[in-house]
């Protein structure tokens, strides 16, 4: 955990310091080739003071908490580049910003590099310093800054680390650790029994490999009287698409493609953390999609948890099936006040929103508007997609009651919302597609590629907002 410390001397330390685009100059004494002062422009230099990196928010009229989190998550990774890991920060007239620049500043740093040779060097940042006094609303927004920074940064160790190292019993017994973190409780459920217990999807994706599948479940049950939020996340420690085999050049980043799940991890951390006033189940689906003799077929005829019968078109769209299986043993057993579903589920979702806004797909308005605003505060952004009965139409089989593909490649990420929606329930849902932002395939500048924690802090501060 990063420790935040607001008196002590620290002047010895590299200090961070904030500059808008217009004043970039005349508080530099810098070219602007040098230092423009927007967003992603650092300057790096020593003084007889000391070492002090610059950073530009953008035009000052633009400032924002996200603005300020992109600054600090800039010098930051520049400092960890150098071996940086105790900062000072100087944060000025953004002291309001304290929260945003705190986990901006520890979400830049991180860098994973657990199976680097001999004896690899800590990474990410150890400690930071304010040289200016924040006051004790800024204080508190920066510890809760750092609390979900580092839940995320938790979360992107696991999402990095090879499949060969990350099966699903390995998920099964990493999620005994946040049972310490948070208190919850754990309930594992093992191959054999998913598929007695009715569970079709989850044993279906996950037969073709050795490694069986898992469902995860932790409960952190506080008040009665509380609402109960229950998340599913898919969680596929490696997709190769099945018999549907994906392309050679496309399975490299399929490690990552346990990222929904992971997040579901973190949020109930973060939840935790911040004692937010809800009953969390969170349940994870996990499976390995390798086409081995038992793996599913296109044209076989499973059935779901609920009873529903599922014609596979395609073994490479099978994150839907471990979800509709998550979403219809909630609305089971725990008929929960809003139930959210995350996955790296649509490529269609990528190339309609790209890689830094997730696909949020929802009935509910008012709970659009709500994780809309959110994600733009937060930093962890989305953008509201659309349902429909015109893409539900496709989807209907004549074998089954359901396919889990349609019968064309457009509005791919709408069609697969709309197959998870058949087994959510009678409650209020939220899924959130995160193949983009979960799992870039390029380095974001403020944040090195792979693993990003996509849908932590977006689903934190929207339950933030809806329940505190």
């Amino acid at each position: 955990m990063t420790e935040l410390l607001f008196d002590g001397d620290a002047t010895t330390l590299p200090l961070v310091r904030f500059a808008a685009k217009e004043e970039a100059r005349t508080l530099t004494k810098l070219s602007g080739a040098e230092f423009s002062g927007e967003i992603g422009s650092v300057a790096d230099f020593h003084t007889e003071s000391g070492r002090t990196i610059w950073t530009g928010t953008g035009p000052r009229s633009a400032e924002s908490e996200n603005s300020l989190r992109l600054a600090a998550a800039h010098a930051a990774r520049k400092l960890s580049t150098k071996g940086a890991r105790d900062i000072r920060i100087d944060s000025g007239r953004h002291a309001p910003y304290a929260g945003a620049i705190t986990s901006g500043a520890i979400l830049g740093a991180y860098h994973y590099n657990r199976f680097k040779g001999g004896s690899p060097e800590e990474t990410g940042l150890r400690s930071i310093s304010f040289a200016a006094g924040l006051d004790g609303t800024e204080k508190l927004a920066a510890r809760q800054g750092a609390k979900v920074a580092d839940a995320v940064n938790r979360v992107r160790d696991l999402g990095n680390t090879p499949p060969n190292f990350m099966t699903p019993a390995v998920v099964a017994n990493e999620a005994e650790k946040y049972v310490r973190l948070t208190g919850a409780t754990l309930t594992v459920f093992a191959d054999f029994e998913l598929a007695e217990m009715g569970f079709g999807g989850i044993a279906a994706v996950g037969a073709g490999s050795t490694n069986g599948p898992r469902l995860v479940i932790l409960e952190h049950v506080v008040d009665p009287k509380w609402p109960t939020v229950a998340l599913a996340g898919k969680t596929v420690t490696f997709d190769s698409g099945g018999l549907s085999l994906k392309k050679p050049g496309d399975l490299y980043e399929e490690k990552w493609d346990k990222m929904g799940g992971l997040a579901v991890l973190g949020i109930l951390e973060c939840v935790t953390a911040l004692a937010i006033p809800v009953n969390l189940v969170a349940v994870l689906p996990v499976a390995e999609n390798l086409p081995g003799p038992n793996a599913m077929r296109p044209g076989d005829v499973i059935t779901m948890k609920n009873g529903k019968t599922v014609e596979i078109m395609d073994s490479d769209a099978e994150g839907r099936l471990l979800l509709a299986d998550a979403l219809a043993y909630i609305a089971e057993k725990y008929a929960p006040d809003l139930a959210i579903d995350l996955a790296t589920l649509t490529g269609a979702c990528v190339v309609a929103l790209g890689q830094e806004r997730t696909g949020l797909f929802t009935e509910d308005d008012d709970l659009a508007e709500l994780f809309h605003k959110a994600g733009e505060d937060c930093g962890d952004a989305c953008w509201r997609l659309p349902l429909g009965s015109d893409f539900a139409q496709e989807l209907q089989s004549p074998l089954a009651d359901l396919r889990n593909a349609g019968s064309s490649r457009w509005g791919g990420a709408s069609k697969a919302a709309e197959f998870l929606r058949a087994f959510k329930g009678d409650g209020r849902w939220v899924h959130l597609d995160i193949a983009g932002t979960g799992m870039p395939d390029t380095d974001l500048g403020h944040m090195e590629r792979g693993a990003t924690g996509a849908g932590v802090r977006l689903v934190t501060e929207a339950l933030r907002r809806l329940y505190s």
